[in-house]
């Protein structure tokens, strides 16, 4: 008699296990299916650069198959992979249920490999967003949405491998081994309540496909340069004019500062906002805008969200005692705005960015047109022109001065693109 109602028990809590263990992994399945609405394929067709062979019709043209995540139901606003949408004239995305619409760029942004793009439907849903200030650990599961190869809304599972990863041009990646491939680029990365938190960028692979090696922006990056794209179109970084380093245990010791993870403050440029609102060298931080701070790259990388003219905090350790900075980052001189200045085709305001180096001045590209003289000298949305057959280019003025006395010959342009110098022959 005993042994039946102990055999009874033991049935019944092995019931109840078993429907407690089923709930959990019901309310994820059902998470997942809901932000799976949010997911959407993107197909971007164009023209390649101007390196392509122009008497091969068939590489003239590209067709990228890429994936998107709304954010933003009501304005119809999808986050993408800027190297999906790059150069494309004709963009579709096809939602959840099959509907195919046509799309346009809003504004990309090369350095984070992030674009925004808008569509208009009146039954969106966007994507369920994490608090991006809660604290990512090694090991935790994710899901990855997206549309691999073209197949409709692939999930694929996994951990987070690794944290701030630095993937040129990138910082600050969240590494996974959720089999992310061509075709998920532009995707969600969900932690396991079917929340955004972070976009799918890239892998690492010799054969094209997954290795166990990928990559996501996180939040911390993704909604600040969105906020900036959606506003103006564009990416302003802001220079705060601080030189860093990464802190390390023996510093640690030898600065007599009790054990923190940030980084280290080994230089203030003069003149610049750090300098203004007394950051110090031997300063530690430890945050930046409520966002823990433990590597150099991941500071610049944070640093690089925030436009010109905006407030910045930072949570400094100086002397073992804690103190918050609130920065205003300086905002540039009123620019001028010209269309006709010499360069057919190139929209161009003044502009001055301070750098590791100082000050760099020079003519900003806002807009290229499409088969402009501008574009055929290989002129980008976002370069900047420094010089023009050696001479310095600061203002329009300048610019008008110099196209005025130019001869038939080609003109060399010193170019700033993404933090690197390249030279452009103007015809």
């Amino acid at each position: 008699m005993y042994r039946i109602i102990n055999w009874t028990l033991s049935l019944i809590c092995l019931l109840n296990f078993a429907i407690a263990d089923k709930a959990p992994a019901h309310n994820q399945s059902n998470a997942i299916e809901v932000a799976s609405k949010a997911v959407v394929n993107i197909t971007a067709m164009g023209q390649r650069e101007m390196n392509a062979e122009p008497n091969d019709p068939h590489n003239n043209h590209f067709e990228s198959l890429g994936s998107g995540v709304i954010i933003d139901a009501k304005d119809g606003l999808i986050i993408t992979n800027a190297h999906v949408v790059n150069h494309a004239t004709m963009i579709f995305v096809t939602l959840y249920d099959g509907t195919r619409l046509y799309a346009h760029v809003v504004g990309q942004d090369p350095d984070t490999d992030l674009a925004l793009v808008a569509v208009k439907h009146p039954d969106l849903q966007a994507i369920h967003v994490a608090d991006p200030l809660k604290q990512l650990h090694v090991g935790e599961s994710v899901i990855a949405v997206g549309n691999p190869f073209g197949l409709d809304h692939t999930i694929t599972s996994g951990i987070i491998s690794g944290l701030n990863r630095s993937i040129p041009p990138s910082e600050n990646m969240i590494q996974t081994d959720a089999p992310i491939n061509p075709g998920n680029s532009g995707g969600a990365l969900l932690n396991d309540q079917g929340e955004l938190i972070g976009i799918c960028s890239s892998i690492t692979t010799y054969t094209g496909g997954n290795i166990g090696i990928g990559f996501a922006t996180p939040l911390t990056i993704t909604l600040p340069i969105i906020d900036q794209l959606k506003e103006f179109g564009v990416v302003e970084r802001g220079i705060i004019g601080l030189m860093i380093q990464n802190l390390t245990p023996p510093l640690t010791r030898a600065l007599k500062v009790s054990e923190v993870e940030g980084v280290l403050v080994s230089d203030v440029m003069p003149d610049s906002p750090a300098s203004a609102y007394d950051v110090e060298p031997e300063d530690i931080i430890i945050k930046f805008n409520d966002v823990p701070v433990y590597t150099s790259n991941q500071l610049r990388s944070l640093v690089g969200t925030v436009r010109r003219g905006q407030k910045l905090s930072l949570t400094i350790i100086r002397k073992n005692e804690q103190i918050v900075k609130s920065i205003d980052l300086k905002t540039p001189e009123k620019s001028t705005r010209s269309t006709s200045n010499g360069i057919d085709g190139a929209e161009l305001i003044e502009y001055e960015q301070l750098d590791n180096s100082g000050i760099i001045r020079g003519l900003y590209v806002i807009n290229v047109n499409e088969g402009s003289p501008a574009l055929l000298t290989g002129l980008l949305p976002q370069d900047l022109i420094l010089e023009i057959n050696h001479k310095p280019v600061k203002s329009l003025s300048d610019l008008t001065s110099l196209m005025k006395n130019k001869t038939n010959d080609e003109s060399l342009i010193k170019v700033r693109r993404h933090n690197h110098t390249i030279y452009l022959a103007l015809r």
